[in-house]
């Protein structure tokens, strides 16, 4: 994988993992000594993922490419490198633009790196305190809180959903949730927050309870990348996103770097590369001035380290207008 690099002069490395292993856990039927702890299910699990970094020796350009499955056969590791070498090889020497406001088209590595966001803070405990981007004030002085649930958040193209059948996606099926799909967002309306089980016996006399979207599918539309550029008069291709990090949890406020690849489009042409940016924006508000997305895919998004879930994610490119870029970052 390294050669082709190598061949043309560039440092390169990579990283490769592949895992099975199998989940046990206690229901909580079981912790409560209704159920023997040897009725504990097993599920057996397996994820593969490979990515790919390519440099100039100089530092001015990078390229980078990933893929995430529970099948090592769904990767192409040399499909990664070759796309790793490319886009290397066109980031060189990069010119500066000023921050402001940038059309943007998100490849979809670079929509997951910011959508990420919203599944912690979409728990209906959090928001029904007032904590999240999903809360409404109902009396802000006596502390009383409702959610968004019902309401239109983002745009009605936008779907975000999982489903443990799903041939795709290689979701672990948990105990004591809901079995079966669940959109959160349908159509850009908020529809299901998470809960555990125990807020769903007490508050809504329920057996089960939602468990957070740690995997998801999120909707797209028939528009290709190529297809995009063509039609933007001036802005910004973006390859991924870096070092994101949570500035405010009420409007779900972000910030971070472009990072391995950023292009500036002019009348419907990839022009030059550009310098790395950081932006602060919040995902909601790129879901919210759409202009087109394209068909959904699988990214690089491996096992949550904290938690030892997988997270497997399967999203669009898209376009968006006013994105905000902050300012100009020396990295590559």
């Amino acid at each position: 994988l390294l050669e082709p690099a190598e061949a043309k002069g560039m440092l390169s490395a990579g990283y490769i993992e592949v895992r099975a292993a199998a989940i046990a856990e206690l229901s909580s039927a079981a912790q409560a000594g209704e159920a023997a702890p040897w009725e504990t299910p097993y599920i057996a699990w397996t994820q593969a993922q490979c990515s790919m970094t390519v440099r100039d020796m100089q530092g001015t350009g990078s390229g980078w490419a990933g893929l995430s499955s529970y099948d090592w056969g769904r990767i192409d590791p040399e499909a990664l490198a070759a796309q790793a070498l490319e886009k290397c090889l066109a980031s060189r020497n990069p010119v500066g633009l000023e921050p402001g406001r940038y059309t943007v088209i998100l490849e979809p590595q670079a929509v997951a790196d910011i959508v990420a966001a919203i599944p912690g803070t979409i728990a209906r405990r959090q928001n029904e305190s007032g904590n999240g981007p999903f809360a409404l004030v109902q009396d802000e002085a006596l502390h009383l809180w409702r959610t968004k649930l019902g309401l239109k958040v983002v745009d009605e193209r936008v779907t975000i959903s999982h489903d443990y059948a799903d041939p795709d996606l290689g979701i672990v099926p948990p105990i004591d949730t809901a079995p079966g799909p669940v959109a959160w967002i349908d159509h850009g309306v908020l529809m299901a927050m998470p809960y555990d089980r125990a807020y769903a016996l007490r508050a809504l006399n329920d057996p089960y309870g939602i468990r957070p979207p740690t995997g998801y599918r999120m909707s797209g539309g028939e528009t290709t990348t190529d297809e995009m550029i063509r039609t933007t008069k001036r802005g910004l291709l973006v390859t991924r996103f870096s070092d994101v990090e949570l500035l405010d949890a009420r409007s779900l406020l972000l910030s971070g770097l472009t990072r391995d690849g950023l292009w500036l489009i002019e009348n419907g042409k990839i022009t030059k590369p550009v310098k790395n940016f950081r932006f602060t924006e919040s995902p909601l508000f790129v879901l919210n001035s759409l202009d087109e997305l394209g068909p959904p895919m699988k990214v690089f998004h491996p096992t949550t380290a904290a938690s030892g879930e997988l997270s497997p994610v399967i999203v669009p490119p898209l376009k968006a207008h006013d994105f905000s870029f902050t300012s100009l970052v020396d990295a590559v």
